[in-house]
């Protein structure tokens, strides 16, 4: 190429390259100057404390205490003609248990057994059990623990009634079986028609009390809802043990055989709270927590310790209450006792 045209080709890429020059340095200029990159100071974003409702949902763990086994025993002595007793079906007050030596037994129902044959005359806890029995049978209207001519008519009638003599007014305690107050069916059958009977021969074993679930929870003031597995029940305040025998049986049924589950707990009633975002709230070295309202105020001292996705739970009280949603990057004082 020639000296002349290699000063046009110069000449031809200065033209071109000038106005790319300039833009260069323009576009330049304009992003030093960009809001984006400056150092515009960020604006305070203001919210208000919200409502939230909360179960409060805790862990824990249940577990089957079994009722004890008891064994209930004869106070009768002689030979079992028959018997009544079976294993499953309980035994109420006025049924005939069991005969010995071909007169019924009558099972009576108290929370402690007769130590005494009742004749006119005495009184006392035994009396008034006593008493409780002849009055389900219909031979007496009132229960006072005394032995009076009331009772002693009572016990005549009963043991008429009985095949226990036509004018006898003893209630022997061998006429009698006692089955533990609060105590469930039958379990297990251990006496047989045709087997000798003494003071305290074992007749039927069943259990003291009842089943019942035990929550490894401290109790509260409201009633809550306890889950294991798919079973729901009711623990009422101020209850850490179930005794119901409907959610027992479903929970029994949940742990397969094993004695212990994981559950859960829940309030029944909601409990109502504040909520304030946790960019809001600012922690001292103090440990003092609290949240701003706008950009020169004093902070609102909260306990930071209950919250849930991203929220930091407060008093209710607050609900409502303006809240500085950023108060790192829009305030220059972030002292909760400013």
């Amino acid at each position: 190429m020639s000296a002349g045209g290699r000063s046009r080709v110069v000449v031809a890429v200065l033209a071109l390259g000038a106005p790319l020059l300039v833009g260069v340095v323009l576009a330049v200029w304009a992003l030093a100057d960009s809001p984006l990159q400056s150092a515009t100071r960020p604006q305070p974003l203001i919210g208000t404390v919200e409502l939230a409702e909360r179960r409060d949902v805790e862990l824990t763990s249940v577990t089957l205490i079994p009722a004890e086994p008891y064994p209930v025993v004869s106070q009768s002595t002689g030979t079992v003609t028959a018997l009544s007793i079976t294993s499953g079906e309980a035994i109420g007050s006025g049924a005939t248990a069991l005969a010995v030596d071909g007169r019924p037994v009558v099972a009576y129902v108290s929370a402690a057994p007769l130590y005494r044959d009742i004749v006119e005359g005495l009184e006392g806890d035994d009396v008034a059990a006593a008493q409780r029995l002849l009055a389900d049978l219909g031979h007496l209207d009132a229960v006072d623990g005394r032995a009076g001519s009331p009772t002693t008519a009572a016990i005549r009638a009963f043991n008429a009634a009985q095949g226990y003599g036509e004018d006898n007014g003893v209630l022997a305690v061998g006429s009698l079986l006692w089955v533990p107050e609060g105590s469930a069916a039958p379990q297990s059958v251990t006496i047989r028609v045709g087997q000798l009977v003494a003071p305290q021969t074992e007749l039927y074993m069943t259990a003291s009390g009842e089943d019942r679930i035990e929550v490894g929870a401290p109790e509260a003031d409201v009633d809550r809802l306890l889950t294991v597995g798919s079973v729901t029940a009711t623990l009422g305040s101020g209850q850490t043990t179930l005794t119901d025998p409907a959610d027992i049986e479903a929970i029994k049924t949940v742990l397969g055989g094993e004695t212990t589950a994981g559950a859960a707990l829940e309030s029944i009633t909601p409990r109502t709270v504040g909520t304030v975002p946790a960019s809001a709230v600012v922690v001292g070295t103090d440990g003092v927590a609290c949240f701003f309202t706008d950009l020169q105020g004093p902070g609102t001292r909260i306990d930071a310790a209950a919250g849930s996705f991203g929220l930091v739970d407060v008093d209710a009280d607050l609900i409502g209450t303006p809240v500085l949603i950023n108060p790192r990057t829009t305030r220059e004082d972030l002292a909760c006792d400013s």
